[in-house]
Formats: structure tokens, sequence, C-alpha cells
């Protein structure tokens, strides 16, 4: 699901059908929305082709949203909690940034089966989905171009994105936050007991937007948090990404894939220290070619 995202998204497809080839679809002829929009009982979020396909907002979004530690006791061993625990005393306690490296806590293949299962498959609260996601269809927050979006399988997925795009990002509620859907999620988790060690005392970050008028004294004020798992793009504006890529295309890609143009994208920003050298114009644009040629050749 892409939360605020969906129903512009699917607008999009709905108007370039027919027109437009996507991997794993083919020539785009038909479209179903599934469900109500932005809704957590689903996976998948449209129908492309007959074929259930998930909407992932690789420009900023969580690809799974607010697990609390009673959810994630599901799932994970004693071992992984017990790291978990110690994130949140580390954030609460010790302004460790709220973004984690999911590689300090979990091996890859464990976090793999963890991320397949989470977006392709269930829901913690309510278990599996009536409607799983066959393909994960990845956008920006505005589509432009058709080099904008791509479809991937989960394994495609999680190779391209996995390791430097997506982290744990714990997240922080306060009962008594003007906000009432906030206040009552934190405490919900302050009447689970599996949830104890992430309730902790005080405040700690910057404290909500404002307090309900009948929120607790200062000093009775307690924070509460859930994890999510965050997916978040190198590339800080998104023009400079369909830039780089309208460049490499001009440059005689024509035809090429965009799941092997993402490719090509993290092996610049690798080769030139996070920077994404997007013109033609640039001195360096003949070094992109060279990594970029390397990389199609690799794929063949």
């Amino acid at each position: 699901m892409t939360k605020g995202h969906e129903d512009q998204v699917i607008s999009w497809l709905e108007k370039n059908r027919g027109k437009i080839i996507l991997p794993h679809i083919g020539v785009l002829n038909k479209i179903e929305r599934i469900g109500k929009s932005n809704s957590n009982l689903k996976k998948a979020d449209v129908l492309l082709n007959d074929v259930a396909v998930s909407l992932k907002d690789v420009q900023g979004s969580f690809l799974y949203n607010k697990a609390s530690r009673s959810d994630l006791l599901n799932v994970l061993n004693s071992s992984d909690i017990n790291w978990f625990d110690q994130q949140v005393k580390n954030i609460h306690l010790h302004n460790q940034k709220r973004n984690v490296k999911w590689q300090e806590g979990l091996k890859k293949e464990r976090f793999e089966r963890l991320l397949r299962m989470l977006v392709m498959d269930m829901n913690l609260k309510t278990g599996i989905s009536k409607h799983p996601a066959v393909y994960l269809l990845t956008h920006p927050k505005q589509i432009e171009n058709i080099l904008d979006i791509c479809v991937y399988d989960f394994d495609e997925f999680f190779k391209i994105f996995a390791e430097n795009w997506i982290t744990f990002a714990f997240k922080r509620h306060w009962p008594g936050q003007n906000d009432k859907s906030e206040s009552s999620r934190a405490k919900r988790i302050m009447k689970d007991p599996d949830c104890a060690p992430w309730v902790l005392e005080g405040i700690s970050g910057d404290g909500p937007k404002a307090w309900a008028d009948d929120a607790p004294p200062e000093n009775e004020r307690k924070t509460c948090f859930t994890c999510s798992i965050e997916i978040k793009s190198p590339v800080k504006k998104w023009e400079t990404l369909r830039q780089f890529r309208l460049s490499l295309l001009n440059s005689g890609f024509f035809g090429v894939e965009s799941s092997r143009l993402e490719k090509v994208t993290h092996e610049v920003l690798k080769n030139f220290n996070g920077n994404l050298v997007h013109s033609q114009e640039d001195k360096n644009w003949t070094k992109v070619l060279e990594i970029a040629n390397q990389v199609l050749s690799d794929s063949l």
C-alpha cells in the first residue's frame, strides 16, 4: 500500500492503458482496483492484467507501518526482540537516531524472510491477507514519465533496494497528545504487557506537536514506541533521478528496462560517493556510460 498516493498512481496507469509495457506484466491492458484505498487489510493494491500488484513509493514511505512489540513477538525470536528493545532504549535515553540499519540486528536471510512476509503476504494484526501481492510496482510521489515506475518480483526488489534504501524506523507515540488517533495507539500499547519494554518514562525527541487538554501532568508523561520498515531514496530530488534516466536513454540505452536502470543508478552513486552525475554535459558522463555498459553486460 502507498498511503496517500494509491489513487494518483492508479489514475496514471489508467490514463496510459494500452500505451505502456511493464516488466512481468507486458502491455498494460487491464486495471482493476483492489478494496478500499490505503487499507491495511490488503497487500496488493491493484490488479494489472489480472495480476496482484502492490504499490510502493520509493521516494519515501513505509513498507510496513507501526508494528508493536507484541506484533513482532509473533514472528521474531527472543534474541531478535532483545535487539529491538535495546534500540528503543538507545533512542529514548541516548538520542540515537530513530532510523536503524536492519543489518545491525538481523542477518540478511532473516530480514529477507521477514520483509517478504510483511510486504507481500500478511498484516501482523489481521494475519494472511485475502489480497497477497505477486509483484511490487515502485514509483515516486508524482509520476510524470514511464521511467518513474518499474515492476519487480520480491527477489529483484530486495536485491536492488534492501542494502541501502531500507531501514527500521522506530516511531514515538504519546498518551495524551492532541492527535487522538496516536494518543489512542499509545494507550493501547501501555495496556499490552508484551509492549512494556517499549513504554518509557518521560518525553524524548521533540514530543508531540500539541498536547490535549486532558493530557497527563508533565511529570507523569510517557513515550511509547512502534517499529516501522521505511524505504527512502538516496537521491534527494526525484527530478535528478528522472533526468539521469533520460540522459542514459538519450545516450543510446533506449529500450533498457527500468530495473536495469535502477542497478546502474546504484553503481553510479557508489562510484561518485553518493553523487548522481545526471547530465550528458557533465565531464564525468563518459565514466557514467562505462559503468552503465558494465552493469548491462553483467546482466546479460
